[in-house]
């Protein structure tokens, strides 16, 4: 009877409890190993893909792909237009520079380099940011990953570098963490209005205007991704 009143208080029981969070399990961990390996993609693009076009059409696409998704959630179209604010822009630019630095400093100081930098740099940038903005507290977690962090990277840079420029790439790689963290800030704000998936769909839309004039500057092109090859790393991104 105990049994039965336990199932009927909880149905979904402790085996979909647990089913549930190896699932959100699964799902962060794919998420971090396509984030990790988008610069990667961009080293198998077709030869003389602009990191600008790559950057762009990430988060279009991306934000197209959410847009009904977070449309629903929100309760329409309208809905989700009247949670625009100064947070989401702000969130969209911080998406906009993570592009244009992160890809630009894959291609000058490599692959591996320039991804460990970029990635292992926001946390320590956010952790700073919500210490000046949200007077929050770094917290003793936060100094052993920063300082696990720069060791990382240290030991990464050791190795003998082939990268045309792998001081610029560096620099440009800690400017992504830096826009990175931004974006964080932004949607962390945004959200008070918004879902979290409304918030990041509007971030990714806005980031795609803000993206466009550097993208029409740079006199790239997006017909890469018509070939096969870049159909395929369009799909990684």
């Amino acid at each position: 009877m105990r049994d039965f009143r336990q199932q009927r208080d909880d149905p979904e029981g402790e085996m979909g409890t647990r089913v549930r969070k190896w699932g959100t399990a699964l799902t962060v961990l794919a998420a971090g190993m396509l984030y990790g390996t988008t610069g990667t993609a961009q080293a198998l693009a077709p030869v003389g893909t602009d990191p600008s076009s790559i950057g762009l059409v990430r988060i279009a696409l991306g934000g197209l792909a959410l847009l009904p998704f977070a449309a629903a959630r929100e309760g329409g179209l309208r809905a989700l237009a009247r949670g625009l604010s100064p947070w989401v822009l702000l969130a969209g630019a911080g998406l906009a520079g993570f592009q244009v630095l992160f890809f630009r400093g894959v291609i000058a100081a490599g692959v591996a380099l320039g991804t460990v930098v970029a990635i292992a740099s926001g946390p320590v940038f956010a952790g700073i940011l919500g210490a000046v903005v949200f007077r929050e507290r770094l917290s003793p977690a936060w100094w052993a990953s920063t300082a696990l962090a720069a060791a990382g990277c240290a030991l990464v840079s050791l190795g003998k570098s082939t990268a045309p420029a792998p001081d610029a790439g560096i620099a440009l790689a800690l400017g992504a963490g830096a826009s990175y963290a931004v974006l964080g800030l932004g949607i962390k704000k945004a959200s008070r209005r918004l879902t979290s998936l409304g918030s990041v769909t509007l971030g990714l839309l806005t980031g795609s205007l803000f993206l466009a004039p550097v993208f029409l500057a740079s006199g790239a092109s997006i017909g890469w991704t018509l070939s096969p090859r870049g159909f395929l790393t369009t799909a990684h991104l």
